[in-house]
Formats: C-alpha cells, structure tokens, sequence
C-alpha cells in the first residue's frame, strides 16, 4: 500500500502532462501568459478554447404525452466535465401537443471546452508561454 501511495503523484503529474500534450496537439499557437511577465504568488494566464466537441452523429429520442403548448415542456440540454456543475448549452421544446415521440440531432448543441494555466511561484520568476502547435 505504501507503495502505491508513494508513486501517486508521479501518476497524477503524468497523466496531466498527457492531457496538456494532447490538448496542444490540436491547436494552434496560442499566447496564453502574454510577453515574459513576472509572477510572485499565484497568476492565471488568459482562458484559451482547448478543443469543441460537436455531438453530429447522436440524437435525442423524446416521448411525451398530450401538451396544453409547446412550451410546456423543455428540456435543458447540459454539459459537465466533472459530473457536478452543469452549464446550459441548449433548450428544446416539443414541436407538437400531441402525444408524440420526437427526435432532434445532438449536433445543434456544440460544446466548446476552455483551458488556462495557473502559475504558482515561491519566489519572484519570470515566464512566458504559449498553447499549441
């Protein structure tokens, strides 16, 4: 067990260093932390798109019963990425107040994921950067 504790860290700073090469694999370069700038504490740099993710292929299938108007109904299309805050990023509203089942495309709902760096010092340094290829 001592062990497996002890090469924890190792594991979680690989595996960001992973994401961060695979994000940058896919973009272009980006300024991110502006010209060389001088940090003494904690600095953010500028928030960057890391990728879009555009569901094209997925739908949606809803079944619902007779409506008194369209609008009594919607459903809030939502995204995450850790499974506990949740953003918007689409409405839908029946086409019908029938009893019906209706389909819509996922693709109408793009989700564009941002990134930043957040750059911790214990002493004055300075540091520039970029995000890309």
């Amino acid at each position: 067990m001592k062990n497996t504790l002890s090469r924890f860290p190792l594991t979680v700073c690989a595996f960001a260093l992973l994401a961060l090469l695979i994000m940058s694999a896919q973009a272009a370069p980006t300024l991110i932390m502006g010209n060389l700038l001088t940090v003494n504490g904690t600095t953010n740099s500028s928030p960057v798109t890391a990728f879009t993710y555009n569901q094209t292929l997925q739908q949606f299938s809803v079944t619902h019963g007779a409506l008194t108007s369209t609008g009594a109904l919607t459903l809030n299309i939502q995204a995450t990425v850790d499974q506990t805050n949740y953003v918007t990023i689409g409405t839908w509203n029946p086409s019908t107040t029938n009893a019906a089942t209706e389909t819509f495309s996922g693709s109408a709902y793009a989700i564009t994921n941002y990134m930043r760096v957040n750059c911790v010092t214990t002493n004055s340094v300075t540091v520039g950067g970029s995000y890309g290829q």
